[in-house]
């Protein structure tokens, strides 16, 4: 004979807890990147994710020139582009501070030094970041010889924003 009182069946599993990844956005004080900002503020608020603001210190022939000028005054090349590029990374981050206070999204500021598209890779990668987000170049040179953005398309594992203004 069947048993007439129905068992219930087992409750499916919990799905697991989505770790949250995060957004990474390239910041280095241009306007372009401050709309890549905010859009990565955005995007990172709807995703439930944390936000990754990067600095990357360009090492450029700009660098190199005021650096060469620091030496010829007696100042060491090395301390020269490195006070520059920590000046330059605290005045971002206490600018990011002031715009991220009573947003709701979690944002750690990372200096880097290097090619920006690489580090910024290497960051996302690093934090399986959901979008690397950067503006669009509005320097001629990079119209020619590529851009930030169009050297991130070319490498990249994650999606690539490039927040045109």
């Amino acid at each position: 004979m069947q048993d007439p009182i129905r068992r219930p069946e087992p409750a499916p599993p919990a799905d697991p807890p989505v770790p949250a990844a995060a957004v990474v956005v390239g910041l280095d004080g241009s306007a372009s990147s401050w709309d890549a900002f905010w859009w990565g503020c955005g995007e990172a608020r709807r995703r439930g994710s944390a936000l990754l603001v990067v600095y990357v210190a360009p090492r450029t022939d700009r660098a190199a020139a005021l650096a060469a000028s620091a030496a010829a005054y007696g100042v060491p090349v090395d301390a020269c582009v490195a006070t520059l590029a920590e000046e330059c990374a605290e005045q971002l981050r206490r600018e990011v501070a002031t715009n991220v206070a009573g947003q709701d999204v979690d944002v750690l500021f990372l200096h880097c030094r290097g090619d920006a598209a690489d580090e910024l890779l290497r960051v996302g990668r690093a934090a399986g970041a959901d979008a690397i987000v950067v503006g669009r170049s509005t320097k001629v040179r990079h119209h020619l010889a590529g851009s930030i953005g169009r050297n991130l398309v070319t490498k990249a594992g994650a999606p690539i924003v490039v927040v045109v203004p």
